[in-house]
């Protein structure tokens, strides 16, 4: 069941030890896809300025996002209070940036509504998916985006093996294993975000698909949109989406009318 392997996937986040373990990993093979993301994040929704980051961790995805836009109020949750605790450490004296010991799917009533919201990466922790979804998309505002970009159910024992083969130990390759075990198939996240919106009566236009750049492939004319923002080359120069990985990774953007 979906619950058990979210579960198992917590668990790296959840346990001091574990999160070591994951943070390891994450610093030094998904720092290019958090710059990248948070680039295409801001081109998705280039008029936005309140941003939530829905679990946020220790707030890199954040800082990211931060050093694109020095103005922006920023928003993350995260279930974990020592991350939330590091977040903070993070943003300092920051008076733009707010965090808040929450999961996705307890999300309170915000002050403002939102014009971004971003998952990167941990959707598939989450234990009550379409209630926390339902609740990020009752916070944002009229034309609004949801950004979620999260690891992918693998399709064939090639691609699991191009995914697992990132890993440098035995640790690590089991925390790699939960994290594909609890992803989702692109269908799949497609309906669920559909579900999301019609609990939480938002009309939306959904769009869903693996690798290119937010799930766009490179000749598709959206991406050659957000590859016009100059942030999105940038990054694009040290992140090789076209590696053996691309098929591991969803990427679903949410348009609020």
């Amino acid at each position: 069941m979906r619950t058990g392997r979210a579960r198992r996937a917590q668990r790296w986040f959840a346990d001091e030890e574990r999160r070591k373990i994951s943070t390891t990993f994450d610093d030094r093979e998904t720092e290019p896809s958090r710059v990248l993301n948070a680039a295409i994040a801001l081109a998705l929704a280039p008029e936005a300025r309140r941003v939530l980051d829905v679990g946020c961790g220790g707030g890199e995805m954040l800082g990211s996002i931060r050093r694109l836009d020095a103005t922006l109020h920023l928003v993350g949750i995260d279930p974990v209070e020592s991350a939330v605790a590091e977040a903070r450490r993070r943003f300092g004296a920051d008076a733009r940036a707010t965090f808040a010991v929450a999961a996705a799917e307890d999300l309170e009533d915000l002050e403002h509504p939102v014009d971004l919201a971003v998952s990167h990466l941990n959707l598939g922790l989450w234990s009550e998916p379409l209630r926390g979804l339902t609740r990020v998309m009752s916070h944002l505002a009229p034309g609004g985006v949801l950004f979620v970009v999260d690891v992918a159910e693998a399709r064939t024992s090639a691609d699991t093996e191009a995914f697992l083969a990132l890993a440098r130990t035995d640790d690590e390759r089991e925390y790699l294993s939960d994290q594909l075990a609890a992803g989702f198939e692109p269908r799949q996240l497609e309906d669920l975000l559909h579900a999301a919106a019609d609990e939480a009566r938002r009309k939306v236009d959904v769009h869903v698909g693996r690798g290119g750049l937010a799930g766009f492939a490179y000749d598709d004319a959206r991406a050659g949109e957000l590859f016009a923002a100059s942030a999105v080359r940038e990054a694009l120069q040290a992140f090789s989406s076209g590696d053996s990985t691309a098929n591991a990774v969803v990427s679903a953007v949410v348009n609020v009318r």
